[in-house]
């Protein structure tokens, strides 16, 4: 695929995943806040790799509570509001994972306005075509896997309220209608599902 797919060396340093409670600032009702961050976020320790993404394991779960179950609860279908942290922390993984595949940003030719909407969307779709994968080298179960796409359904609902000032929220419009157009969301009864028939959450 190029020199510009190759992926970082961590066989050096610690591994490239942590998780840690972190103390940070915003309020996530009303914009963007991160629960992953790069440390130390300098590029030079980025591009060498010993810089490690840190996940704020309480700021995920106060997303999620505080945040996406009540919103997604009012209109997510009641059979799939089933989801719990573990659930929310798998998808955050794949998405964080998903960001380093593929080209550094400077390397992409693509048009600055929806650059960030765009490496949104495909860091979500990206984590979510892995699952499958995960499944099969016995690394979670289909039920594991499936949860964890719909703790991405419970975020799309979350970016949307963004609105399309924000990079998050152009990339969850992005991804909703791709899905509900493709038959990967689907209406029922009033609500929204994640649609599993044929695997199609996973194909749209």
């Amino acid at each position: 695929l190029g020199k510009a797919y190759v992926p970082l060396d961590f066989s050096k340093g610690l591994p490239p995943l942590r998780f840690a409670t972190l103390v940070g600032s915003g309020d996530p009702r009303v914009k963007y806040v991160p629960a992953g961050y790069y440390l130390p976020n300098l590029p030079v320790y980025r591009d060498s790799g010993p810089s490690k993404k840190v996940f704020g394991m309480n700021h995920q779960v106060a997303r999620l509570e505080g945040v996406m179950r009540p919103m997604g609860d009012v209109v997510i279908h009641p059979s799939q509001r089933n989801i719990n942290k573990e659930d929310f922390s798998n998808f955050v993984v794949t998405h964080e994972n998903a960001h380093g595949v593929g080209p550094r940003i400077s390397e992409r030719n693509l048009a600055s306005p929806i650059r960030g909407a765009l490496e949104e969307a495909k860091a979500d779709q990206e984590g979510i075509a892995s699952l499958p994968l995960a499944v099969q080298n016995g690394l979670m179960t289909k039920e594991e896997a499936d949860k964890t796409c719909i703790a991405m359904f419970y975020g799309l609902l979350r970016g949307l309220s963004y609105g399309m000032s924000d990079a998050h929220g152009i990339g969850a419009f992005l991804e909703f209608t791709t899905h509900y157009q493709m038959g990967g969301i689907v209406e029922k009864g009033g609500y929204y599902m994640a649609n599993f028939n044929n695997g199609a959450i996973y194909k749209a």
